[in-house]
């Protein structure tokens, strides 16, 4: 288990340091490599939410299932009975 989150750490870490170094060498505008546009940037760059900006107001309602709701219903519930186990001693006398 730890060395899966060592190698977790390990690649995190370098494609931070790939990313930063590739950032400062070529900054953050659109270019390309050999003819062939640079991903990163492209990743990089928001320009792919364009189509969230519009006049009219967007209204996003969630919906709610009805056995999503009866299982939150019944996990919900918290039992007010505590059943105990006998005890260990016999009864007093």
């Amino acid at each position: 288990m730890r060395v899966l989150l060592a190698l977790a750490v390990f690649v995190t870490l370098s494609l931070k340091m790939v990313s930063a170094v590739h950032a400062t060498s070529y900054g953050d505008g659109p270019h390309d490599h050999d003819g062939v546009p640079c991903v990163m940037a492209h990743w990089g760059s928001h320009q792919d939410d364009d189509w969230l900006v519009t006049d009219d107001a967007v209204l996003i309602e969630p919906v709610v299932f009805a056995q999503i709701s009866e299982f939150l219903a019944r996990s919900l519930i918290v039992p007010t009975v505590r059943i105990l186990p006998p005890g260990r001693a016999p009864p007093h006398a």
